[in-house]
């Protein structure tokens, strides 16, 4: 998916280079409320088997970006934005400790603590935003990198990292300042359900959405 959010991007721009008036480079800064919803089914090797253990996390984080983008002469705008930062979806490291089932010399015995977090990175969006009366709207398509922060016991089970894929959407305005165009907005990104198998029959789940309010400056040429 990584690839071909490249390839368009690379298409808009050779498409529109001769229709094109602008070219803006910019930074944005917001204020985004993160809700992150979890689920793990035990299947085996825990003593609960089928029990689901469930969380959700609502947090409020500051979150930088930079931005390019191709501005035509209608007001029709195509970009690609890139948060150049990771942050954490969990509100603690969660940690359990079970008994394992093995036996003595084979992997681990006794009981054992086994923890994990979360955080995502790599949050990119290629857009556009279409002039509407004295403001815009915007669409895109987004990509956010999970990646799972457990220990990893010698039978224990383990979830893989993976890059969600989402759709992001919102309405705002634009400005002028000493030179520069200011944008305002407020946007939702909406992300696919993230599914992975542990390899010893456990499964986890987790939806993550991001709401900002987002303030931008940028450059034309």
């Amino acid at each position: 998916m990584k690839k071909q959010i490249l390839t368009i991007i690379a298409s808009f721009l050779l498409f529109t280079s001769a229709n094109a008036i602008e070219f803006g480079i910019g930074v944005s800064g917001s204020m985004a409320m993160v809700s992150a919803e979890g689920s793990e089914t035990e299947t085996s090797n825990t003593g609960a088997e089928g029990s689901v253990r469930a969380t959700s996390v609502d947090a409020m984080t500051g979150v930088g970006s930079i931005f390019a983008e191709v501005i035509l002469d209608n007001g029709i705008t195509f970009g690609a934005e890139i948060v150049p930062m990771s942050a954490d979806v969990s509100d603690a490291t969660h940690s359990r400790t079970d008994t394992s089932e093995t036996a003595s010399g084979e992997g681990v015995d006794g009981t054992n603590t086994r923890t994990a977090d979360a955080e995502v990175e790599n949050f990119t969006t290629l857009y556009t935003e279409i002039p509407l009366g004295g403001m815009y709207v915007k669409a895109g398509l987004s990509q956010i990198d999970i990646n799972t922060l457990e220990n990893n016991l010698t039978n224990g089970s383990s979830y893989k990292n993976d890059t969600v894929d989402g759709v992001t959407y919102g309405l705002g305005i634009k400005g002028e300042w000493a030179g520069f165009y200011t944008k305002l907005a407020m946007e939702r990104t909406n992300f696919d359900e993230y599914v992975s198998g542990s390899g010893t029959g456990n499964t986890i789940t987790a939806d993550l959405d991001v709401d900002q309010i987002k303030f931008s400056i940028g450059k034309a040429f």
